[in-house]
């Protein structure tokens, strides 16, 4: 009798620990696939991520190491914003890495997206680009051009076609015109004097020229040495691909010191759509 109950309870017992084992060998089981799901919907989020990027543009953070589509970055400022330049910055810092800009469609756009490598015409001169824009287009501020806004940037063709614009719109039509051209053009955008103001720096056999892209003067003089014009105070600076920010002081007369920090690639896949 006594061994029939000890059997008796080592059978019970046998069958909690199985039940137990079972148990845990689901909850394995469960975790197993759970995991593998995660996994896998990693690997989806990558995929889609990748496939993303290679179907749209986006914009590479250098220091970081990091692309991101160039529709999430306007997507937010489009949400947030309605007017004027904004910088893109990560950091509640000056760690600046790109602008952006509103465009025609009134939509925020960055800095690189403008220049679309436009001439409208092949020359091998360098000033016939400057006496065409200073001929063709007129300069107006773009709250008399744009009732309600502040600040809207025109694309290279755009610059082109349109008659009137300021000086963000003369800069990049000139700067990818002379891209086009094969040259070292960048729009900067800084202070001339004490106004907001754009122009283009040409860097040319060692030497770096203002491009005062608004000017209406004598265009077949040789262009200003850029170390001698001290009233321009450069802060951005950008062409079709990169964006610098100067770190250093605005007042330098130098467009390549150490104090430009290549901060962000654009890399464009789309063509613009307007």
């Amino acid at each position: 009798m006594i061994f029939s109950k000890k059997f008796t309870t080592l059978i019970y017992l046998g069958l909690f620990l199985l039940y137990i084992l079972g148990e845990y060998l689901i909850s394995l089981s469960n975790s197993d696939r759970d995991y593998k799901n995660d996994i896998a919907n990693i690997v989806e989020k990558r995929k889609e991520s990748k496939k993303q990027l290679e179907n749209s543009n986006y914009l590479h953070l250098i220091k970081e190491n990091k692309n991101i589509p160039e529709s999430k970055i306007t997507e937010h400022f489009d949400k947030y914003y309605k007017d004027n330049l904004h910088y893109l910055s990560f950091k509640k810092s000056n760690d600046v890495k790109n602008i952006l800009a509103l465009g025609i469609d009134k939509k925020f756009h960055l800095s690189n997206f403008y220049l679309e490598g436009y001439a409208p015409f092949e020359t091998n001169k360098l000033w016939v680009p400057l006496q065409t824009l200073a001929q063709k287009k007129t300069y107006e501020l773009d709250s008399l051009q744009y009732t309600g806004y502040k600040e809207i940037w025109q694309t290279s063709s755009q610059a082109f076609k349109y008659t009137r614009g300021d000086c963000e719109d003369h800069a990049i039509a000139l700067a990818d015109w002379l891209i086009e051209m094969g040259e070292d053009a960048r729009v900067v955008a800084g202070f001339y004097k004490k106004e907001g103001h754009a122009w283009v720096v040409l860097f040319k056999d060692g030497n770096e020229y203002i491009l005062e892209a608004t000017s209406k003067g004598n265009f077949t003089n040789p262009y200003p040495l850029a170390k001698y014009q001290t009233s321009y105070r450069p802060q951005i600076m950008f062409n079709r691909e990169y964006f610098w920010f100067n770190k250093g002081s605005i007042n330098t007369t130098s467009y390549s010191s150490e104090n430009w920090l290549k901060k962000t690639i654009y890399h464009r896949i789309e063509k613009n759509d307007f």
